[in-house]
């Protein structure tokens, strides 16, 4: 995360879990870390979380947390959670191409791997 120029860094891992719940829990804790309302530009290349987030849970939301073919939405608990710590922020969901050279995005994935090598 940078924010006036400070920067921080998360990192975690799960051994039991799928990459795109590390995907939503990354984006979650990143939005809880801040600590009062902010303008934020989230880039991920994760086009799950960002359609999820920008274009899906206004119908997951009308639908009681159900998909379009009725079935319980998938990552619900993480969903909620972003949700949540994304009231106060007014935020961009930037989808960048994962692997193509952007410098915040090829650094994420290096946390990622560290936080897989470290459980």
């Amino acid at each position: 995360m940078v924010c006036r120029g400070q920067e921080k860094e998360l990192l975690g891992g799960d051994p039991e879990t799928t990459n795109n719940r590390m995907e939503l829990t990354a984006a979650a804790e990143a939005l809880e870390a801040l600590k009062r309302p902010c303008i934020v530009t989230l880039h991920t290349d994760s086009e799950y979380l960002r359609n999820g987030i920008t274009r899906w849970h206004t119908g997951w939301v009308r639908r009681k947390w159900r998909n379009a073919a009725g079935d319980p939405v998938a990552n619900m608990d993480l969903w909620q959670r972003i949700l949540e710590a994304a009231k106060p922020h007014e935020i961009d969901w930037l989808w960048v191409k994962g692997h193509s050279g952007d410098e915040n995005n090829e650094r994420v994935d290096q946390l990622a791997t560290r936080g897989r090598e470290e459980l």
